[in-house]
């Protein structure tokens, strides 16, 4: 399962970076391009840990705020997709720099990615969690009076 999440984070890379007019030759986990830049792909590029960490985080905030079970699955479940979306956007970004303009490479994979993930991930937290909308209702969850 997890080389299937690998190899379809390098295939998405590969595609959109074709699409923005920088083609790459794909050699496994390698994407290579004919100016020379080479990118090695691996399981840390892809979504998982910050799809991880960032449901986690929408767990702990919704149960905190009493958010409602089912509308904390559909927030978690629309987390890993933004999250998914910008990590993907970031890897992309990352490697087109590393080949138009690799002076800067190492910043931008190293403090811009990953400060990209942290702030879209903090955003959904409390973008989410100030809808009123995913809040419970007042009074639910708690035990109603039984008449005897």
């Amino acid at each position: 399962m997890l080389d299937t999440l690998l190899q379809a984070t390098i295939a998405l890379a590969q595609s959109a970076l074709a699409v923005l007019g920088t083609p790459l030759v794909r050699q496994g986990e390698l994407l290579r391009h004919a100016g020379g830049f080479v990118a090695q792909v691996d399981l840390s590029c892809t979504a998982l840990w910050p799809a991880a960490m960032g449901s986690m985080a929408l767990c702990v905030a919704g149960a905190l705020r009493g958010c409602a079970p089912l509308r904390l699955a559909g927030l978690v479940a629309g987390g890993v997709g933004v999250i998914a979306l910008v990590n993907q956007l970031r890897l992309v970004g990352v490697i087109w720099v590393g080949v138009h303009a690799p002076a800067h490479f190492e910043w931008v994979h190293v403090a811009a990615g990953p400060m990209l993930l942290v702030a879209a991930g903090a955003a959904l937290v409390f973008v989410a969690l100030a809808q009123p909308a995913l809040r419970r209702a007042p009074g639910a969850g708690q035990a109603r009076p039984v008449r005897a």
